[in-house]
């Protein structure tokens, strides 16, 4: 998890440290396009540095033989919560507010990630003490 956080961190400060260097990787313009470039790859990227902790978490949950969670939480990014903020921001903010819609969306997915993750653990830990409980969760998961 460490390492997840120290590359993404580093990722982050390139962001927003090197956005104009970046952009011009891959085309020039005048400075109004270098300008825009910049504040759109601040923003737009400005949760880089926590999300490997949501992929980290799917992959988790993957693993633990729960892949329906896994699943979910992939999607949660995406498709449950940034296509709804693209539709609802817009009509509230204006256009301009599309462009935060994926850094909020990739801070509830981050979120809700730890939040799973936590549960999971207090179920693996309340099952490690109740092996009475720990039956019946792997009934439940064979039957699934």
């Amino acid at each position: 998890m460490a390492s997840i956080l120290i590359l993404g961190s580093s990722v982050e400060l390139l962001f927003q440290f090197f956005p104009g260097q970046l952009i011009e990787l891959f085309g020039h313009g005048d400075e109004l396009y270098l300008q825009f470039g910049c504040l759109v790859l601040r923003i737009y990227m400005a949760m880089i540095c926590i999300q490997g902790i949501q992929a980290l978490a799917s992959n988790f949950f993957a693993a633990i033989g729960q892949p329906v969670k896994g699943i979910f939480l992939s999607l949660s990014r995406t498709i449950i919560f940034y296509l709804p903020l693209v539709f609802i921001f817009p009509m509230i903010w204006g256009i301009e507010s599309l462009l935060f819609a994926q850094p909020i969306a990739d801070f509830i997915s981050v979120v809700l990630s730890i939040m799973m993750v936590m549960a999971a653990f207090k179920q693996m830990n309340r099952m490690a003490k109740d092996p009475v409980l720990a039956s019946e969760v792997e009934e439940e998961a064979a039957a699934a």
